[in-house]
């Protein structure tokens, strides 16, 4: 609760109220002095009145310009612990191939020589149309003539002829047996037959039976022509025959070593 003095000037007219302090200046004084010809006149105390209904409350106003921008922070520590694996996004879409790269004008370094020589291990047949030892034209390994004047042919382990590596057969010419000689027949030209008789007879004897009594000498009768199938005469020349397929000749070599 406050006091309050009027302060007038010397022509009475009120120049301000100044707030005092109401232990010196009660409700039951009222004095006026006088300095100078100004004067304070105190007023007394006076009581606060009631407390006026709450106004209402005013419109917002305008949402004030962003301040500056404050400095960042210190960064957090890292986590020790990592988070969970997240989904697996999809796949974007291929992208177009990119155009190839220039050649290089830089050669690359030589690489070391094969081994050709694994081409034909030993047990391996070479075969040219020139005299010359593989050892010679290749650069490696001992090589010996293989198979003079005969062909090769694939092995069969179901066929007695071929069932083993490097076995030999065949001929170059064949006679042929009886048993290989086709089944005919030799038919014979038509030929005469000559028949002679004794020309007396006697007893039971007669016609061209003969026996002891007969006599005289035997004469020509009619000839028989008759055409007959010959089973005993020879034919043909007995000779071997040519066994050879088409070939062509090359040199064939096996290696040893």
């Amino acid at each position: 609760m406050s006091a309050y003095v009027e302060q007038h000037d010397s022509n009475g007219q009120v120049v301000g109220v100044v707030e005092s302090d109401p232990v010196i200046v009660n409700a039951a004084t009222l004095a006026t002095t006088a300095v100078g010809g100004a004067f304070s006149k105190w007023n007394g105390v006076a009581p606060p009145g009631p407390a006026g209904a709450v106004g209402a409350p005013g419109n917002p106003g305008a949402d004030g310009s962003q301040g500056p921008q404050g400095p960042p922070g210190q960064p957090g520590a890292d986590s020790t612990v990592p988070g969970p694996q997240g989904l697996q996004g999809i796949p974007g879409a291929e992208g177009p191939q990119g155009s190839p790269g220039a050649d290089s004008t830089v050669p690359g370094p030589q690489g070391p020589p094969g081994d050709v020589s694994t081409a034909w291990p030993v047990g391996s047949i070479f075969m040219a149309a020139v005299s010359t030892n593989p050892a010679t034209l290749l650069g490696f390994g001992t090589w010996a003539a293989f198979g003079a004047g005969r062909v090769p042919v694939g092995f069969d382990a179901s066929q007695t002829e071929f069932d083993a590596a490097e076995k030999l057969g065949g001929a170059k010419t064949h006679a042929l047996s009886v048993a290989e000689i086709p089944a005919h027949t030799h038919v014979q030209d038509a030929h005469n037959h000559g028949l002679q008789r004794f020309p007396t007879t006697t007893g039971a004897s007669s016609g061209f039976t003969a026996d002891t009594s007969m006599s005289g000498t035997p004469a020509a009768v009619t000839q028989v022509t008759a055409p007959t199938t010959a089973v005993n005469q020879n034919a043909g020349g007995g000779g071997a025959h040519n066994n050879l397929q088409p070939y062509i000749v090359v040199y064939l070599w096996k290696r040893t070593a």
